[in-house]
């Protein structure tokens, strides 16, 4: 059986559980649980899997995911665990804001992704970037970018800025083409956060 997700009107007010396929097939709103890992100079985004179905190889926020039906935001904490191997400290995780997102791609498979998306930040340690370990394959990589800079990125003060894989130590250049498209208001809005933490 497929993911079953709870769907919600554009005022977040309940309206059924569907099929996570056909959540997206229909574009109907849905809750995500999101977390952006912070330190004192830098902040870390995620590279998806090569396999991943939706933007494989994007970069995206350090951890993010649905909530099935029979979950609440507070269980959003096991997308950390899942995708990054690491056990968050409770205590250094802070609910931010709800932020509406949506995508929407035409293609071979007609795409919409309308989200409320639960953003939290956690600032992370350096013994827990040491202990990194990828475990469902929906994650390869994560790089760090320095937060001055992704701040100006995002708000498309800068064209390129160079990030840094924590599994290698690989330095490359990206661009806003190389993070999932987002509309232009939601890397606007983390842009904020970052400022902020």
């Amino acid at each position: 059986m497929t993911e079953q997700l709870t769907i919600v009107d554009s005022n977040r007010q309940y309206k059924g559980v569907m099929d996570r396929e056909e959540v997206h097939r229909t574009g109907e709103w849905h809750e995500t649980f999101q977390c952006l890992f912070y330190d004192e100079n830098f902040v870390y985004f995620q590279r998806r899997s090569e396999d991943k179905k939706d933007f494989p190889d994007m970069l995206d926020i350090s951890v993010g995911g649905h909530l099935s039906s029979e979950e609440q935001i507070e269980d959003g904490c096991r997308e950390i665990t899942e995708e990054l191997g690491i056990t968050p400290d409770t205590h250094r995780l802070k609910f931010i804001e709800i932020v509406q997102a949506e995508i929407e791609i035409d293609g071979l498979e007609h795409y919409i992704d309308r989200e409320f998306a639960h953003i939290h930040t956690y600032h992370v340690t350096d013994e827990e970037l040491q202990h990194i370990n990828f475990q469902d394959n929906e994650v390869s990589d994560l790089i760090s970018f320095e937060k001055h800079l992704l701040i100006q990125l995002f708000n498309m003060e800068l064209d390129e800025l160079e990030g840094m894989s924590v599994m290698s130590g690989e330095e490359a250049m990206y661009r806003m083409e190389d993070f999932v498209p987002h509309a232009a208001e939601y890397y606007q809005k983390l842009a904020k956060i970052i400022e902020a933490v």
